[in-house]
């Protein structure tokens, strides 16, 4: 939908590559275009997959949180305390299922 909203996975965007660009008065032509175009909206479907692969997928969201997580952590010096707690955990056996996320 053609919006003035911005959002983080726009810079990967490509009008006609990943998406198709639409509003009120141009959806149905738009759509209706690319329906008559399989191999058009073939490469518009792999496109399209690629941005949800990359950008908005669950695994894609989570990758790009632990390295925001990661790189605050390093900033403000979080990473001794992680290492300190680690150390208290294996060695006192303090959660036998413990997995750092």
């Amino acid at each position: 939908w053609d919006t003035p909203i911005v959002e983080w996975y726009y810079p990967a965007l490509e009008a006609g590559a990943t998406h198709l660009v639409v509003d009120r008065a141009s959806a149905a032509d738009v759509v209706g275009v690319a329906l008559r175009d399989d191999a058009a909206a073939s490469a518009l479907r792999r496109g399209a997959a690629a941005v949800d692969r990359d950008y908005v997928s669950a695994d894609a969201i989570a990758a790009h949180l632990a390295t925001v997580t990661a790189a605050l952590r390093d900033r403000a010096g979080f990473a001794l305390v992680e290492a300190e707690l680690l150390r208290l955990f294996e060695a006192n056996d303090a959660c036998d299922a413990f997995v750092l996320v």
